[in-house]
């Protein structure tokens, strides 16, 4: 009975360790997107880039979308297919994969933008800290539960 109850035990703990990475995840991938997609800043927290003037510019100021800096906003797609499952987080689709590399490292139309899909120094650190808290709360719920 004792053994069963200490893996029990095990598995609860287990279990808090993935929630909390799992909901510190979710809340880092939707901080990145609101820096890359809202913001227009790359992974240095620098401005992804300007639109020139030219026709790329004025169909996205038909379409009623800002031109006063890069957000890689289009139709959506792209900011859609970030996801995180766990503790990963990629594209849904290799259409959306091969895209975002595109433009953060070029292809025949575009000469790329730098790296913006990868975490800042401040997102890295923010995840950590957020997994800790998140596991923290999760042991103390176990605590309580008696």
């Amino acid at each position: 009975m004792l053994d069963i109850l200490i893996n029990l035990k095990d598995k609860a703990i287990e279990v808090a360790a993935i929630n909390s990475v799992t909901l510190a995840t979710n809340e880092y991938v939707a901080n990145m997107k609101n820096r890359v997609f809202k913001d227009g800043k790359n992974t240095n927290n620098e401005k992804i880039g300007d639109y020139k003037k030219g026709r790329y510019r004025n169909k996205r100021a038909e379409k009623g979308r800002q031109v006063e800096y890069v957000d890689l906003k289009n139709e959506g797609s792209l900011q859609f297919s970030i996801q995180s499952d766990e503790n990963k987080v990629g594209y849904t689709s290799a259409k959306e994969a091969k895209k975002g590399g595109g433009l953060q490292f070029g292809n025949k139309n575009i000469k790329g933008y730098g790296i913006v899909f990868q975490p800042s120094q401040s997102e890295k650190e923010k995840h950590t800290e957020n997994t800790s808290a998140y596991y923290t709360n999760e042991l103390k719920k176990l605590a309580n539960d008696k």
